[in-house]
């Protein structure tokens, strides 16, 4: 779909409707960061994907998704292989003490932004379902602008009610840790996007998932980090969960039915012309 030709994807409405999208970005990143060390990592990590369940449902409501067999068991190796790699992370981390208050505001904020990332990656589909790549370059420019644009607001506003501090630009440690967040967020944002446009959210929020072993790898190899066996048999069930997702039989049986309605519509065209 071309920028100029069709009005519908006009300039202007990708800036207005880049907005409300933005502000689900924003607000699901930050809840995010917010509750790191407000609750122990085991209960982040598994809270935190029940938006794979948010993202399930909303499609099913939404965007007309289909829960087939395939899906169903892919959703269940998934939270499998999250229960068994939680046990593993709380065996293997430190038993460090968090107060009541901060636990229950955590999990709140861990809910609620499942539940933002979600509306994100549906809003995303259902506007931007349907466009080029020159436009998705575009769009998520916008949603770069917005969340830098909401961060600064957000982070005075905080301030000012002392809730949160202004981060410390004079801190080196900072200010390295702001560019390379920001130079890792582009792509990844844009890949997110593409995704998402040639494909679907379910697919997406699951197959996604593969980053967790790559970075465990990456930890362990740069880092020397080491992991509970039970993580490692959490996260090859997880990769179990991925791998159906990604099984061809349901396309190729999707694609039969496709074909015998095909072939049966040009057989009532041939017998209305006889």
């Amino acid at each position: 779909i071309n920028l100029d030709s069709n009005p519908r994807f006009s300039f202007r409405r990708y800036f207005l409707l880049t907005f409300p999208i933005a502000i689900f970005n924003f607000f699901s990143s930050y809840t995010w960061y917010f509750v790191l060390d407000r609750v122990p990592v085991s209960i982040h990590f598994a809270l935190s994907h029940i938006e794979l369940l948010f993202v399930l449902l909303l499609s099913l409501i939404f965007l007309a998704e289909k829960l087939s067999i395939k899906k169903s068991f892919s959703f269940f190796f998934v939270f499998l292989g999250i229960i068994l790699i939680s046990i593993g992370n709380a065996k293997w981390s430190t038993s460090t003490q968090f107060s009541t208050s901060q636990t229950f505001t955590a999990y709140i904020a861990i809910f609620l932004g499942a539940l933002l990332w979600a509306v994100y990656q549906i809003l995303y589909k259902k506007f931007f379902g349907e466009i080029n790549l020159h436009a998705i370059f575009l769009i998520n420019t916008f949603i770069g602008v917005y969340v830098l644009f909401l961060f600064w607001i957000v982070a005075f506003l905080f301030w000012y009610i002392h809730f949160e501090p202004i981060p410390n630009l004079h801190s080196s440690q900072n200010i390295s840790f702001l560019f390379v967040n920001s130079a890792f967020s582009v792509p990844y944002y844009v890949v997110y996007g593409i995704a998402l446009t040639y494909t679907s959210p379910v697919w997406v929020s699951v197959t996604s998932l593969i980053q967790l072993p790559v970075s465990y790898a990456v930890d362990g190899l740069m880092l020397g980090d080491r992991f509970a066996l039970m993580t490692i048999v959490g996260t090859v069930v997880l990769m179990v969960g991925v791998g159906v997702m990604n099984l061809r039989w349901e396309c190729v049986g999707k694609r039969s039915e496709e074909v015998g309605e095909e072939e049966m519509e040009e057989e009532k065209k041939q017998l209305v012309l006889n």
